[in-house]
């Protein structure tokens, strides 16, 4: 008798043919030293059934949102990417993988990815607090930029000793923050129709110089819309906003 799981119990027998005659004592000293190891290995197969149906669930799931995710182990290196993190990594992009983990193609901006990975990756060890960090990185002149988000991920591994990931990657077009109904913000966070405008042109990745140029009022005009934004949201800066924020992008209305 062997138990698959714990709500399941099966039988193995050690069976011969009528010509061989009756098991020897011997064979029934082998056949117990086996039974363990069958029961293991039925145990794995069991396990392994049921993560790669997760896996292949996940996978398809993150094949289906509409942005960019990169997902990265205690290494650095890429685990997985979906769909839409395949297509905004394509040259010319100022972010693409390379040796096996995403690599900036400016070097201060360089950088800053790999420290803030490296905080999010000591975080999901618990050697840390950072949660993560915001970049935007320009892609040229009118085509916009990619905001990419990065965030500790703590995620315990399984009995079979796959690599868990440890950070997480979010890319968005600053381009899809267009599609960002201004509405459903205001109605959301109770603001007013000048901070929403605010609202989306930060999303979409401009500065506070480049939104009052765009809204045609002063710096200082925009500083007041953003504090007001930031007390209506519940937030402390910026980057805090584009976090909260950007995962409405590209999102159908």
């Amino acid at each position: 008798r062997i138990r698959t799981t714990a709500g399941a119990e099966g039988f193995q027998s050690l069976a011969f043919r009528k010509c061989e005659g009756h098991a020897q004592r011997e064979h029934i000293e082998r056949f117990s030293v086996l039974l363990p190891h069958v029961q293991r290995a039925i145990q794995i197969g069991q396990q392994l059934g049921s993560w790669r149906f997760l896996a292949d669930s996940s996978a398809e799931i993150l094949d289906r949102l509409p942005h960019g995710v990169v997902l990265l182990d205690d290494r650095q290196c890429v685990l997985r990417i979906n769909r839409c993190g395949e297509t905004l990594l394509q040259p010319p992009s100022p972010i693409c993988i390379r040796r096996g983990g995403l690599t900036a193609c400016d070097p201060v901006v360089q950088r800053e990815l790999q420290r803030l990975i490296g905080e999010c990756v000591a975080t999901s060890r618990a050697e840390g607090t950072s949660a993560g960090g915001l970049i935007s990185m320009r892609r040229g002149a009118g085509v916009g930029a990619i905001q990419v988000l990065i965030c500790p991920m703590k995620i315990a591994a399984g009995t079979l000793d796959v690599r868990p990931p440890a950070a997480i990657v979010f890319l968005h077009d600053s381009a899809a923050a267009a599609q960002i109904d201004p509405q459903v913000i205001r109605s959301a966070f109770g603001l007013t129709v000048a901070e929403s405008r605010l609202t989306v042109l930060l999303v979409a990745g401009r500065c506070v110089q480049d939104a009052s140029t765009e809204l045609g009022v002063s710096p200082h005009t925009v500083r007041a819309h953003l504090k007001a934004i930031f007390a209506k949201t519940g937030v402390n800066s910026q980057g805090d906003l584009l976090r909260m924020l950007l995962p409405l992008c590209q999102l159908p209305r």
